[in-house]
């Protein structure tokens, strides 16, 4: 979808969290507006290191906003769950 795409076009791995080994996974909500401007973004469970969590929040703040939501759907803002996880390659 296009919202995946632009989220994870903005989304990093923190150099400074990869030299440090840092890994973890994460969990968010937030909400599309009709107007695709996003509201109550909020971090559901961390993955236990603040400069994961602020770099996925990070990510999709700056990929709003998004398309307006289709006329046919007929609700006030489309809620979205989402999970980010950074993972360390072995060598």
């Amino acid at each position: 979808s296009l919202v995946k795409h632009k989220i994870n076009t903005a989304w990093n791995y923190p150099e400074s969290a990869q030299k440090a080994r840092l890994y973890g996974s994460l969990a968010l909500q937030f909400s599309i507006l009709r107007t695709g401007i996003i509201n109550h973004l909020r971090l559901l469970r961390s993955s236990g290191n603040s400069e994961l969590d602020d770099e996925a929040m990070r990510a999709i703040a700056v990929s709003a906003p998004f398309p307006p939501l289709p006329d046919h759907l007929h609700f006030s803002c489309l809620n979205i769950f989402a999970t980010f996880e950074y993972r360390i390659e072995h060598e």
